[in-house]
């Protein structure tokens, strides 16, 4: 299916809104990692075309003026990580690889300009939104932080029922994102490249 506004890189968007949720209107989104929040979106369709709300998350702020231009959900300017407010480096490839040195050491043999950033816990970003508990897609690209943003979530508090989650074949936060969701009652719904995606069980069961 072709649309003008799908701009996710390997049709996560058009997978999530018609396979998963059948062209679901005024759902919720959230997409750590949001880059410019256009080029590589797995959200901006969900959006701009069928009234999704959402929270865009992106610490680089190379690309906050492109973000706030282009797009009418939430944004916050944070690195999303297991604790709040710590001060990291932040190393600014110009391009989609940017990411915590703290969890992607291989980043610091870049030639790329070395920002600070503050950090935020998945929870504490949707409590300052005021999301709803049941968050339809989450989207997480962070070049390696993935595992620790979801190990410290509240998934009782706020739950998703469909997960976008790269791991560019890193075989070990892999492993153990796939343990931490399938303990939190999530199944793996399909294998995409660079992503795995999990669907919560509960959609299983009103989807049969």
């Amino acid at each position: 299916m072709l649309e003008e506004n799908a701009k996710s890189q390997l049709g996560q968007d058009i997978h999530v809104l018609h396979e998963i949720y059948k062209g679901k209107k005024n759902g919720y989104f959230v997409e750590i990692g949001a880059y410019d929040g256009v080029e590589y979106s797995n959200t901006y369709l969900m959006e701009k075309d069928y009234g999704w709300k959402g929270l865009l998350v992106e610490c680089n702020t190379r690309w906050i003026t492109s973000i706030y231009q282009n797009r009418d959900c939430i944004f916050m300017p944070y690195a999303a990580y297991n604790e709040d407010n710590k001060v990291l480096d932040f190393y600014d490839t110009g391009h989609g690889l940017s990411g915590l040195v703290e969890t992607n050491s291989h980043i610091s043999s870049f030639s790329a300009p070395k920002i600070y950033v503050l950090t935020k816990k998945l929870t504490t970003m949707l409590d300052n939104a005021r999301a709803p508990n049941f968050i339809e897609f989450l989207s997480i690209d962070t070049e390696g932080s993935e595992y620790e943003i979801l190990l410290h979530h509240d998934f009782d508090k706020y739950l998703f029922g469909y997960i976008c989650v790269e791991h560019n074949f890193i075989i070990d936060n892999r492993l153990k994102i796939r343990g931490l969701l399938e303990s939190k009652g999530y199944v793996l719904s399909r294998e995409n490249r660079v992503d795995d995606d999990y669907i919560h069980k509960s959609l299983l069961v009103n989807n049969a």
